[in-house]
């Protein structure tokens, strides 16, 4: 591969602990056939990626009683592809959660099969004629010996799908959990039609950026770009950089989905926002954090812009020593439930500029009921991503309007609407820090006011 594609991918960089090249690995683990051994079931200096690989052999083979283990050549034919897997560095490479494991899964399957075949024969070899056609399709010992066998296979299958299964199971063994929900929230299912009608909006001809939610829906364009590689500037797991496209016709994203966010970088919104004014993209629709830009619309949304803003209602206060929070307008008098309501925050970077060490700054929303029952919660990055706080120039104001999709769930009556902001910092999230005293007695919490939710129309 590192031939072929011309060091565009770097996936030999997964194997850099055994050595500078991909050559050089696999000297060093034909020298050291010990330590690969070891490597297939443990990790040093990593004690949880151990567990996955370990755990990892129990998700193949359980489910089919260990069956596989019965016909060992032909599980063999896989371990081309399990060393691959196993020793490298990557850990979602060595677990069934995501689609890795697919080029194993046959071979287990298969021999799971033949394995059943090898028993009854080993069952059957001091018996004359041994394991024939004749035998298994009479009511002899060794078909009712199979379809037991068969049935206990069936019987542990589903308890596998009970314990650590796709769909209903509960993540027993399972040190490494999916990264989405198996079943989509009240909020999701609220979030799902705005979504649908922001991809309905993209036009069928021209080139497409899209986040990773988004881009199955446009998998047959002739251009297709994955909106992380412009964000980064990069190839994924590649020193190449990614040229920016100049004849995008529509962006659609969800700037929430953990897989954008962790693409991280410094200069990630600052790439973004380029890209966005290179092809004269502007936001059209907005949905909670997905947004839809399309070429040179007749009309525009504004979601962020900087300024001088006074907002409504003033309520200064500082976060961290970086971040303030300067007020808000007046919330909607009311909102339908699965609809949207704007929520429109004014913001100021202080303190000194430090690209070296930056927090990444929070907002965390939650809706409460008449008897203070938080009914919905959510936490988002101020102003999509697209523009983080440390991009923004000192001195003058951010004005932010977001859209709070509210879940279908909530009941009609009325809530109050409650903001917070946290720091995440080296994977840590946890309350920003403030030393204004009106924060302490309501554990940072800010009311923004109150909002009448009623049954949507028909």
């Amino acid at each position: 591969m590192p031939a072929i594609n011309k060091g565009e991918v770097k996936y030999q960089g997964f194997y850099s602990k055994w050595g500078d090249s991909l050559g050089e690995a696999a000297l060093n683990m034909a020298k050291s056939p010990v330590r690969v051994l070891k490597t297939f079931f443990s990790t040093p200096d990593d004690p949880r990626d151990g567990a996955i690989k370990r755990q990892f052999y129990a998700h193949l083979l359980l489910p089919v009683m260990l069956l596989s283990l019965a016909s060992p050549l032909t599980l063999a034919i896989a371990l081309p592809i399990l060393a691959q897997h196993l020793l490298s560095s990557r850990i979602s490479e060595h677990t069934i959660v995501f689609h890795y494991t697919t080029l194993v899964t046959p071979f287990v399957l298969v021999s799971a099969v033949l394995g059943l075949r090898n028993l009854l024969r080993l069952l059957m070899r001091p018996m004359p004629g041994g394991l024939t056609e004749e035998v298994m399709n009479a009511k002899t010992p060794p078909r009712t010996l199979a379809t037991v066998m068969s049935g206990m296979a069936v019987v542990v299958a589903l308890g596998c799908n009970v314990a650590f299964g796709p769909v209903i199971g509960i993540g027993l063994f399972q040190e490494q959990e999916p990264h989405e929900r198996k079943w989509p929230s009240a909020y999701e299912r609220a979030l799902a039609p705005y979504m649908r009608a922001m991809a309905a909006r993209v036009p069928d001809e021209g080139a497409v950026a899209g986040g990773f939610r988004f881009l199955s829906r446009f998998a047959n364009r002739k251009d297709l770009h994955s909106l992380h590689h412009i964000k980064t500037g990069r190839h994924t797991y590649s020193d190449k950089a990614y040229p920016v496209p100049e004849d995008v016709v529509a962006v659609v994203v969800d700037t929430r989905d953990w897989r954008w966010l962790s693409f991280r970088r410094i200069d990630g919104g600052r790439r973004v926002r380029a890209f966005f004014e290179r092809n004269r993209l502007r936001v059209v629709d907005a949905a909670a954090d997905v947004l839809l830009l399309l070429r040179e619309p007749a009309e525009s949304l504004t979601v962020f812009e900087t300024g001088a803003f006074t907002p409504e209602h003033r309520f200064r206060t500082t976060f961290g020593g970086r971040l303030a929070l300067v007020g808000w307008d007046s919330l909607p008098a009311s909102v339908e439930a699965g609809g949207k309501l704007r929520l429109r925050t004014v913001w100021e970077r202080v303190g000194p500029e430090d690209r070296r060490l930056y927090p990444l700054y929070v907002m965390q929303l939650v809706l409460y009921d008449e008897y203070g029952r938080p009914v919905h919660s959510q936490s988002r990055q101020f102003c999509y991503t697209v523009y983080p706080v440390h991009d923004w120039p000192p001195g003058q104001t951010v004005r932010e309007t977001y859209h709070l999709v509210v879940p279908t769930t909530v009941k009609p009556g009325t809530y109050i609407l409650r903001l917070r902001v946290l720091e995440s910092l080296l994977k840590e999230l946890r309350r920003a820090s403030t030393m204004d005293p009106r924060l302490e007695a309501t554990r940072g919490f800010i009311e923004l006011g109150k909002v009448r939710v009623v049954a949507p129309v028909e």
